[in-house]
């Protein structure tokens, strides 16, 4: 036991040699690097030293910790800490088969390519920064994808000059394809729409190309990430039809649009249904869909990968030739999000056309939401 302190003691050393000078350097350049980009963004200059001296106390600190660590003496161990290892090292070989079976189902039931924070948590599963990743990887993986089409928009929207060029050319003709098709479907409630749909299409998009980088993650393929979009969704979708319709209309048009003795005996039935079907079944759909397509669209990429190990790279062309089909997938079910939410948006809003061009028809009220939702 003595042995394998001094060795550990050893590596712990090597490690803070190696450590020390880049935690010194890190968080100085860090500050300096924020303080720029705050600096071209219209902040104060003030800002970058400041931020420099933040990142050189934060490094101070750091470094302070792993002395002091490096410094402990052995004798200052007290007894419950050695109580605690022994009792760990007899557990270990108890657990030593319960590990392997557990690693082996782990092994078989894994779907998915490893991404960098699996990494870390195979290289460090003592530490608990590894664990924080690895439970909270797919809010990650979707902060990464955010920031970026952040970047992407706020760098474009900087460019000027009557000719759009590179960046703000892309970004400008996305934005025109989603409003043209996000119009065509709402008509002229639709560019009050277009932020939260196209904000949705994009995102959905780039978290479902994420999973196609070496070492990164598509978040849409955890159930979690997807109902999540959903619940945003449900919720803006049903925010737009009251502030559309206004709430007394938004209840009439939940209890079935009664506009006889029959139709206010059924306002109990009509209720039920049309709340199942807004905040049960809506993102139900939203949500199951997605995650399902993504997820199908890992596992086959991690089965190619599979055969590319065990064929020594024979079945290579069909990886590349799935990775394009993952790429066309995820960009229909990131366009079919949208639609289903432009759609779910269209239910909700007033149909005044509809209503002036069947005006002099009997029936002049045009098709109800009911026969909507049903078809």
């Amino acid at each position: 036991m003595a042995g394998q302190n001094e060795n550990y003691r050893l590596f712990w050393m090597l490690g803070v040699a190696l450590t020390l000078p880049m935690i010194l350097v890190s968080g100085p350049l860090a500050g300096y690097l924020i303080g720029q980009a705050l600096i071209k963004a219209g902040i104060p200059a003030f800002v970058s030293p400041l931020l420099m001296g933040l990142g050189l106390a934060g490094s101070g600190w750091q470094s302070y910790q792993l002395i002091k660590q490096l410094n402990r003496k052995p004798d200052e161990k007290t007894e419950s800490f050695m109580q605690e290892h022994q009792a760990h090292e007899q557990a270990l070989e108890a657990a030593a088969h319960a590990q392997a079976v557990a690693h082996h189902g782990a092994k078989h039931a894994q779907h998915e390519l490893p991404n960098f924070v699996t990494v870390l948590s195979r290289l460090f599963p003592d530490q608990g920064w590894a664990h924080f990743l690895h439970r909270w990887e797919n809010v990650l993986f979707s902060s990464l994808a955010a920031a970026l089409i952040l970047w992407a928009f706020i760098r474009s929207a900087k460019k000027e000059g009557l000719v759009p060029e590179g960046l703000r050319n892309f970004c400008e003709s996305v934005v025109e394809g989603i409003e043209g098709f996000v119009t065509g479907i709402l008509g002229s409630h639709g560019r009050e729409h277009i932020p939260y749909l196209g904000t949705v299409f994009l995102y959905v998009l780039f978290m479902n190309w994420s999973g196609l980088i070496p070492f990164f993650k598509s978040p849409t393929s955890s159930w979690g990430t997807t109902l999540a979009l959903a619940l945003a969704t449900m919720i803006y979708v049903q925010a737009s039809g009251i502030k559309a319709q206004g709430l007394g209309h938004y209840l009439k048009h939940m209890a079935g649009n009664p506009s006889n003795l029959f139709g206010l005996v059924l306002i109990p039935l009509m209720l039920v249904i049309n709340l199942t079907v807004e905040f049960v079944a809506v993102p139900l759909s939203l949500s199951l869909r997605l995650f399902a397509n993504v997820s199908s669209e890992d596992r086959l990429l991690y089965k190619f990968a599979e055969l590319n190990v065990l064929f020594k790279g024979l079945p290579f062309f069909f990886q590349i030739f799935a990775n394009v089909l993952a790429i066309a997938f995820s960009m229909v079910q990131a366009f079919v999000f949208m639609l289903l939410s432009t759609v779910y948006i269209s239910l909700l809003l007033p149909h005044d056309n509809h209503g002036h061009e069947d005006h002099g028809s009997p029936a002049g009220n045009g098709p109800s939401h009911e026969t909507a939702h049903a078809h």
